[in-house]
């Protein structure tokens, strides 16, 4: 449960009578959250769920204007060993409060709030490529080899190591063509869309300005092959994606709490990091102009559909 103004300082009171020792032992992990949205509440849900040997405290900052200081005043008897903050108004006010705690964040649009902070760190929104596959491959029967473009200045080598893996299990053909600038995405998308029956692309602000984005789209469109996006406006394009992969709310969660366990040397340093189960969401009215037919038990595999 996200706490109030008065039952936040109710629940303070409570941790003010436990022994000291107790307090001593278990870092304290502070959840800031920005709304009381359904995929806040189950991203904070699942967080708390996963996160163990802490004290956990979580607050909804909602539209008060001090919540950020009242919050930092209340917990300077406690030493908050990590933040984990959730959305646009929780990241601005732990980046201003909590200017030498450790912060994990997400859902965030603009992060140079935290800019050079090394300490700080936004978990990736790229989901779990072997779960996303699976989904897709039942989609798209027809697809015997993907296509994917990444830029030479893409630091998620695991992510793409992990898709590679994911494709040979699958045993799906991985088309990757890597480019050095936006420039050059054009030539790269024609070779992939000449040869493959799915285009995947990931969120990378050096390749996919809003003109090159476009220009892959409709080439798309012509040559009927489906790109599976990251981000909800490539669904309302004019020749819309038929797919995009999100992080689920879920997934998100267990992803940080993971994170947070590394970070607060509670967990192997050196176990692999997971990324976040996927959430699937589809345009039926695309897949209709790339004529690509859905059955109704694939259908079921799309987790939300936009029509």
């Amino acid at each position: 449960m996200t706490l109030g103004r008065r039952t936040f300082l109710v629940g303070l009171g409570a941790l003010a009578l436990r022994p000291s020792v107790a307090r001593a032992d278990r870092p304290t992990v502070l959840v800031l959250s920005s709304d009381t949205s359904a995929r806040t509440q189950t991203l904070v849900e699942s967080f708390k769920a996963n996160v163990t040997d802490v004290t956990r405290l979580s607050y909804e900052l909602g539209a008060e204007e001090d919540a950020a200081a009242f919050l930092a005043d209340n917990l300077r008897e406690l030493q908050v060993s990590l933040v984990f903050a959730i959305g646009d108004r929780a990241f601005l006010a732990a980046a201003r409060e909590y200017v030498n705690v450790p912060m994990l964040y997400t859902d965030v649009t603009d992060t140079s709030a935290v800019s050079g902070r090394e300490d700080a760190v936004g978990l990736s929104v790229r989901v779990d490529p072997q779960a996303a596959l699976t989904r897709l491959v039942g989609l798209l029967p027809r697809m015997t080899t993907l296509g994917a473009i990444r830029g030479l200045k893409d630091p998620e080598t695991l992510w793409w190591d992990k898709l590679k893996e994911s494709c040979e299990t699958l045993k799906l053909k991985l088309d990757l063509r890597q480019v050095n600038a936006s420039a050059d995405v054009a030539n790269a998308s024609a070779a992939l869309l000449a040869q493959c029956g799915g285009v995947l692309v990931q969120p990378d602000p050096q390749l996919w300005a809003p003109s090159v984005a476009s220009r892959l789209l409709y080439d798309a469109s012509l040559a009927k092959v489906p790109v599976i996006a990251f981000d909800r406006s490539w669904l309302r394009a004019a020749n819309p994606a038929p797919f995009v992969l999100e992080s689920s709310a879920k997934g998100l969660g267990e992803a940080a709490a993971q994170e947070a366990m590394r970070r607060l040397s509670l967990s192997d340093a050196g176990e692999a990091r997971t990324f976040p189960e996927p959430w699937l969401v589809g345009s039926k009215a695309a897949l209709r102009a790339l004529t690509i037919p859905l059955k109704k038990e694939s259908a079921a595999l799309v987790e939300e559909w936009i029509d």
